[in-house]
C-alpha cells in the first residue's frame, strides 16, 4: 500500500507539473516571476519527496512532502486548465475545477503544517500541540463547502477572473457564505499553526532536540516571508513591487532547505 501510494502521488504530481509548464509557457503572457517562483519552489518539494518516500516508504515526514508538493503542482495545474479553456468558464465543470484548485491547495497548506509542526521525526510532545495539528484539517471543509454555500464560484485569490454565478449554491446555506469562502481562498493561514507548534517545540526542547530543529526553525520562518509576499500579490500589490518581490525571494529560498532536512533516516 505504501508503494502504491508512491506511484500514485508520484505519476499525478508530474503529469500535472508538465501539463503545467507547457500550459504556461504556451499562453501569450509566458511565465509570471511568481509563476516562475512558485515552480522552483514546488519542485525541490515534489523531487525530494518522492525520492525521500521511496526510501522510507512508511515514514511520516517523507510522505507529507510528498504529498504538499503533488498537492500544489496539481492546484497550479486546475488553475491553468480554466485559464487556458475560456469557454469553459460558463460551464457545469469552472466550479468543480476551481473547487479542486482550492481543495489541492488546502490540501498541501495542511501537509506543510504537519511537517513543520512535527518536525523532525513526525511526532509531537504535548496534547495540545496534537490538539492543534488536529484541528487544522478544518482547512480541508472549506472549499467543498464553499461551492455549497457562495452564491459566486470560489476562484484562488491568485487566479485573475470575474465573478461567475455559482450554479451549485444551496439557497438555505448562505449563511455560510462568507465564513467558507474565507476559509476556501485563505488555506495558507493553517501553516502558522505549525510554524507555532513548532515554535513552541522548540523553546521547551533539549539541547540535543534544539539542534536538530534549528535549522528547520530558520527556514520554516522563512516561508512566512513567502506566505506574506503571495499574500500581499493576493490582495492586489503588482507583481513588479519591491516589497512583494523581497519577499516571496527571500522566502521560497527556504524551499530547498526545507526539503533537504527532512529526516532522511
Amino acid at each position: 500500500m505504501a508503494r502504491l501510494r508512491l506511484y500514485a502521488l508520484t505519476i499525478v504530481g508530474g503529469l500535472c507539473f508538465v501539463y503545467e509548464v507547457v500550459t504556461e509557457a504556451m499562453s501569450p503572457h509566458g511565465l509570471a516571476l511568481s509563476d516562475l517562483v512558485w515552480i522552483l519552489i514546488v519542485i525541490p518539494m515534489y523531487a525530494v519527496g518522492a525520492w525521500l518516500t521511496w526510501r522510507l516508504p512508511t515514514h511520516p515526514q517523507p510522505v507529507r512532502l510528498l504529498v504538499s508538493g503533488t498537492a500544489f503542482v496539481a492546484a497550479g495545474a486546475f488553475g491553468s486548465l480554466i485559464d487556458s479553456q475560456p469557454q469553459m468558464i460558463n460551464s457545469l465543470w469552472a466550479p468543480v475545477l476551481s473547487m479542486l484548485s482550492l481543495e489541492a491547495q488546502a490540501v498541501g497548506s495542511l501537509a506543510v503544517t504537519l511537517l513543520i509542526g512535527s518536525y523532525p521525526d513526525g511526532f509531537v510532545e504535548r496534547r495540545w500541540q496534537r490538539l492543534a495539528l488536529r484541528w487544522s484539517w478544518v482547512v480541508l471543509v472549506g472549499p467543498p463547502l464553499a461551492l455549497l454555500a457562495s452564491p459566486v464560484v470560489p476562484v484562488s485569490p491568485f487566479e485573475q477572473a470575474l465573478p461567475i454565478p455559482n450554479p451549485y449554491a444551496v439557497r438555505w446555506l448562505a449563511w455560510l457564505a462568507e465564513p467558507t469562502a474565507w476559509l476556501a481562498l485563505n488555506s495558507w493561514w493553517v501553516v502558522g499553526v505549525g510554524v507555532v507548534v513548532l515554535c513552541a517545540r522548540f523553546v521547551a526542547a533539549d539541547a540535543a532536540s534544539r539542534a536538530q530543529m534549528r535549522v528547520f526553525f530558520v527556514v520554516a520562518l522563512g516561508l512566512l516571508l513567502y506566505f506574506a509576499g503571495t499574500v500581499a500579490l493576493a490582495l492586489g500589490a503588482p507583481d513588479d513591487s519591491a516589497l512583494v518581490i523581497t519577499l516571496i525571494i527571500l522566502g521560497s529560498s527556504g524551499a530547498p532547505s526545507a526539503s533537504a532536512t527532512v529526516p532522511a533516516k
